[in-house]
């Protein structure tokens, strides 16, 4: 994996050159996709270079194969002394170095991940003549771009009609699109690893737990309610919520005003979730939207029983009442009564549990590639024929 090298040797003939473009390279859904993305076409023998909007300080969190490239913007501009004003000055110079480099590096297809850098990735390469794919990782009817979000919303849809597909990862995100995108929309779910080994189920509960960032996407607050009526019936219960984010004094302060510091824990961040998945007894998560919900993914693939809200991504994946139960969005109390319900029914943890762990073959590796090898031989097949 080189870094930032301005060097890039020209392409070999017949090769494919693959650019993929995002903010960063640290822990997420998009950053972790990107990552296994870029290993599968360096595997093919397609040059694979990541243009990222971060410096080298920060290293990627995912592994990445030796031979994909790694190009960070912000590090081809530090001797620049204006870059000290502010962040809108910072992007700007980074959409810049990303022009200049994808000229230098003159990829077939620049595949870019999540909404503003889907937006900066389409007009900085106007012009160029090289397709790009968008892919949108949360269903963008519940995701706004900031506090003028009606005008990034015009502005998404607008420049999203340069794009040679527009991705998504669920059929309730491709509703948002209007009918003219049609042409140039796919769905291409995540793909769910096969775990090495499947949860125990014990005859009692004891620890439950939700992985998820602290914020109101993940509306954790709803699980904190449930489990406060839950915890005066079962006073050895613990509830464990991973994760970190702008949320965490609000849910501390939940926490010490229902009198749960000695039963809810708020550890930060987990490196590996499968270990932690494995000595837990219940996964609950509940959303109020979702992309490919892969932490729930990964739940159900040990086989843990799972609760779940009923939000955009979550009904992907979930099928109610066969490997996991879904409540509405926000209802505390039906979350509550579901959450008892598996409490006291061993039998039924396990069959849910039985059930939940078809999900990788639901959603293989084998489909999320077949997928996106269609969507970039498409692109580089329309791009060809536009030069002719």
């Amino acid at each position: 994996m080189s870094s930032d090298s301005h060097n890039f040797l020209p392409c070999p003939k017949g090769k494919v050159r693959l650019a993929f473009v995002i903010s960063s390279l640290e822990f997420g859904g998009a950053e972790r996709d990107l990552s296994k993305q870029a290993n599968f076409w360096a595997a093919e023998e397609t040059e694979v270079c990541i243009f990222v909007f971060t410096t080298a300080q920060k290293p990627p969190a995912y592994p990445l194969d030796p031979r994909v490239q790694v190009y960070f913007l912000k590090d081809h501009f530090r001797h620049i002394p204006v870059v000290k004003l502010g962040d809108v000055l910072r992007r700007l110079f980074c959409t810049i170095a990303l022009r200049r480099a994808l000229k230098k590096f003159k990829p077939n297809v620049i595949v870019s991940y999540v909404d503003i850098v889907n937006i900066t990735t389409l007009i900085v390469s106007k012009g160029l003549g090289i397709p790009v794919i968008v892919s949108e990782r949360i269903d963008p009817a519940y995701h706004r771009l900031g506090f003028f979000h009606p005008l990034w919303d015009f502005i998404r849809l607008h420049t999203h009609r340069w794009a040679s597909h527009v991705i998504v990862q669920t059929q309730d995100a491709l509703r948002y699109f209007p009918k003219h995108f049609q042409e140039r929309l796919m769905v291409i779910p995540n793909s769910v690893a096969k775990p090495s080994c499947a949860v125990i189920i014990n005859p009692t509960i004891q620890h439950i737990v939700t992985i998820g960032r602290l914020c109101f996407q993940k509306d954790q607050e709803t699980l904190l309610q449930a489990f406060s009526l839950i915890q005066k019936n079962h006073p050895t219960l613990q509830l464990t919520i991973y994760g970190e984010g702008p949320y965490r004094a609000h849910l501390e302060h939940m926490i010490h005003e229902k009198g749960l510091q000695n039963h809810v824990f708020l550890p930060g961040m987990v490196a590996n979730v499968q270990e932690v998945l494995l000595q837990v007894d219940l996964f609950v998560f509940p959303s109020r939207y979702e992309g490919f919900p892969n932490a729930l993914c990964e739940a159900m693939a040990v086989g843990l029983p799972i609760i779940a809200s009923n939000c955009s991504g979550n009904t992907t994946v979930v099928q109610d009442g066969v490997d996991g139960l879904l409540f509405p969005i926000g209802d505390v109390q039906t979350l509550t009564q579901k959450m008892e319900f598996l409490i006291e029914n061993f039998d039924e943890r396990q069959r849910l549990s039985q059930n939940a762990r078809y999900l990788p073959e639901r959603f293989s590796e084998n489909l999320n590639h077949r997928l996106w090898k269609k969507a970039i031989t498409r692109a580089i097949r329309s791009a060809s024929s536009e030069k002719c």
